[in-house]
C-alpha cells in the first residue's frame, strides 16, 4: 500500500527537478545570448569612436577657439557668416573626441553631422533656420531613426527607432545639427553614470568622481567644452542632479513644455500616473538655455509639433520673461523638511531652514543658496527664508508611484542580461528580498540612519491598487501643490559622494 504514494513522490520531486534543472539552462542560455550580444554592440561602438578619432586626432587652435564659444556668440557669428555650420560642426566633434578619450561620456558620433553641415551652408541667408548650424548632443535614449535607443539594456540592442523623435525632427528643422549621443546608467533609474554596454562616465572636473545621473554624458561632455548645448530628460533629478555634479546649467520645463514622443521608456515605466517625465535643456549657461529655448518655443516653431498629444502648444513668451526682470518674491530652502521634526524643533527653539536632521545639506550647498538669496536680495527682489508644506509625504508618495509594482517592469527588462551593480545595485538587491524582510531591514537602516530612508525599502507595501495610489496623488496634489505664495524658488540637490 506504501508502494504507489512513495513511487508518486519520487515521480513528483523528479519532475520538479527536471523542471528547474530545464529552467536554469535556459535562463543560462538567455544570459549566455545577451553577453554576446552586448559585446557584439560595444564592438560597433568602438569602431564608431575609433573612426572619428582617426578623422579629428587633435583640435586645431581655430577649431579650440570656436569650441570655446557660448550658445550665443556662436548663433550670432553663424548668422553673420562669420562662421560656417561646417566650421561649428568639426569644431565640437573634434573637441567631443578630445574630452571623450578621458570622460568617456559619448556613446556615438553621427555620421551624417558633416554632411548636414554642408547642406546648411548651401542654404541662402533668407532659408535658414533660426538654429541654423548649432551643434547638438543628444541623451542616448533619444530616438534616431534606424538607430537603437539601448539605455544599457541588452533587450534594447539592435531593436531600430521608427523614426527620429518629435524633439530631433523639429530641431532639424530649426537648422540644429545633432552629433553625438551620450552616455546614461542603465534603465535611467539612477543618479550614477554607467551601464553594461558603454561603460562609465567620468566627471571633467574630477576624473575620480561621477558626473551624476541620469543624463550624465550630457553634462560630462558639455562640461568639458565638448558640447554647447543638448538634451536630458528629467524624472526625479536626471537634469538637475548631472548639472550641479558637474558644474553646468540645465533646466527642467514643466511636464508637456517639450515634446516627449520618441524616448525610450526610462526603467520601463511605461504609462505611470502621477509622475510626469519631461525632456529638459542643458547648457554651459542660463544665456545659452534661454537662446535655444527661445528658438525651440517661438510660435512659428511650436506649431511643427504635431506628433505628441501630450505636448501643450504655449509658445515662448517674452513678455513674461521681461516680467521676471521686475521684482519678485522668492522663497529658500536647503532640505528636505520633516514636519514631525519641524514640529519638535520650533517648540524646542531649534528651527532651522537649512538642516532638517535627516538629509543635511553640505557646507558648500549651504553656502551657494544663502549666497545666491543675497544677490538676489540685492537686486531689489524680496527673498524670505519658508518651510514647503509636506515634502517628506510628497517624497514618500513619488517614492510609492515609482516601485508601485515592486520594481516590476525594470526587472522584467533586466531579466536575462547583464545588470549594473553600481548604478542599481541598491534597488536589485533591495527588491529581490520579500516584503516581510525588507520591513525588517528598513525599520533598522531608519533607526541607524534616516527615517525616509528606510521607507524606500517598502515604498511598495503602503499602497497595493491602482485606485488607493490615484487617490493619495489627488489628495497631496490639491492640498500642497498650490501652497507656496512665492513665484520663484531656491533650493539644492542632496550631493551623493
Amino acid at each position: 500500500m506504501l508502494i504507489f504514494p512513495c513511487y508518486s513522490a519520487v515521480v513528483a520531486v523528479g519532475l520538479a527537478f527536471a523542471y528547474y534543472t530545464v529552467k536554469r539552462s535556459c535562463a543560462a542560455a538567455k544570459s549566455r545570448k545577451a553577453q554576446q550580444t552586448v559585446r557584439a554592440r560595444q564592438e560597433k561602438a568602438r569602431e564608431n569612436i575609433a573612426r572619428f578619432e582617426e578623422r579629428y586626432p587633435s583640435p586645431t587652435a581655430q577649431q579650440r577657439e570656436i569650441a570655446g564659444k557660448d550658445m550665443p556668440e556662436l548663433k550670432e557669428q553663424l548668422r553673420k557668416g562669420q562662421l560656417t555650420a561646417v566650421e561649428v560642426v568639426e569644431a565640437f566633434i573634434a573637441k567631443a573626441v578630445e574630452a571623450n578619450r578621458d570622460i568617456n561620456a559619448v556613446t556615438e558620433f553621427l555620421e551624417d553631422a558633416v554632411s548636414r553641415a554642408k547642406g546648411l551652408d548651401a542654404l541662402t541667408p533668407e532659408s535658414r533656420g533660426p538654429l541654423h548650424g548649432i551643434p547638438v548632443s543628444l541623451k542616448e535614449h533619444i530616438h534616431l531613426d534606424g538607430k537603437d535607443a539601448t539605455v544599457g539594456l541588452a533587450c534594447n540592442i539592435d531593436v531600430p527607432c521608427p523614426r527620429d523623435a518629435e524633439l530631433v525632427r523639429v530641431l532639424k528643422q530649426l537648422g540644429a545639427v545633432p552629433f553625438c549621443r551620450t552616455n546614461l546608467p542603465q534603465t535611467c533609474c539612477s543618479f550614477d553614470s554607467s551601464n553594461p554596454i558603454f561603460g562609465c562616465t567620468k566627471n571633467p572636473r574630477d576624473l575620480t568622481r561621477g558626473p551624476g545621473g541620469s543624463s550624465s554624458g550630457e553634462a560630462a561632455l558639455i562640461a568639458a567644452g565638448g558640447s554647447v548645448v543638448g538634451f536630458g530628460s528629467d524624472l526625479g533629478g536626471s537634469v538637475r542632479i548631472p548639472a550641479a555634479f558637474s558644474g553646468i546649467t540645465s533646466l527642467k520645463p514643466t511636464a508637456g513644455r517639450l515634446p516627449l514622443h520618441g524616448q525610450a521608456s526610462d526603467g520601463g515605466l511605461v504609462g505611470v500616473v502621477g509622475l510626469f517625465n519631461t525632456i529638459g535643456f542643458m547648457a554651459r549657461s542660463a544665456a545659452g538655455i534661454e537662446a535655444l529655448a527661445k528658438d525651440f518655443l517661438a510660435r512659428s516653431s511650436v506649431e511643427k509639433i504635431v506628433e505628441d498629444a501630450r505636448f501643450v502648444p504655449l509658445p515662448w513668451r517674452e513678455e513674461a520673461a521681461l516680467r521676471g526682470r521686475k521684482k519678485l518674491r522668492i522663497g529658500w530652502w536647503v532640505c528636505i523638511i520633516i514636519e514631525n521634526f519641524i514640529q519638535v524643533a520650533k517648540q524646542l527653539g531649534k528651527f532651522r531652514y537649512d538642516d532638517d536632521g535627516n538629509f543635511p545639506a553640505t557646507p558648500g550647498q549651504k553656502r551657494a543658496v544663502k549666497e545666491a538669496a543675497q544677490l538676489l536680495q540685492q537686486r531689489g527682489h524680496e527673498v524670505f527664508a519658508f518651510t514647503p508644506a509636506a515634502l517628506d509625504k510628497i517624497n514618500h508618495l513619488y517614492g510609492q508611484l515609482l516601485v508601485a509594482d515592486g520594481f516590476g517592469m525594470t526587472m522584467d527588462l533586466l531579466e536575462g542580461g547583464p545588470k549594473d551593480f553600481q548604478s542599481l545595485g541598491t534597488l536589485i538587491n533591495i527588491y529581490s528580498f520579500p516584503l516581510r524582510v525588507r520591513r525588517w531591514l528598513g525599520m533598522l537602516v531608519g533607526l541607524l540612519y534616516s527615517p525616509i530612508l528606510g521607507e524606500s525599502f517598502t515604498l511598495d507595501a503602503d499602497s497595493t491598487t491602482s485606485y488607493e495610489l490615484w487617490a493619495l496623488h489627488a489628495k497631496y496634489g490639491t492640498r500642497y501643490g498650490n501652497g507656496l505664495s512665492s513665484v520663484a524658488q531656491i533650493c539644492v540637490v542632496r550631493r551623493y559622494s
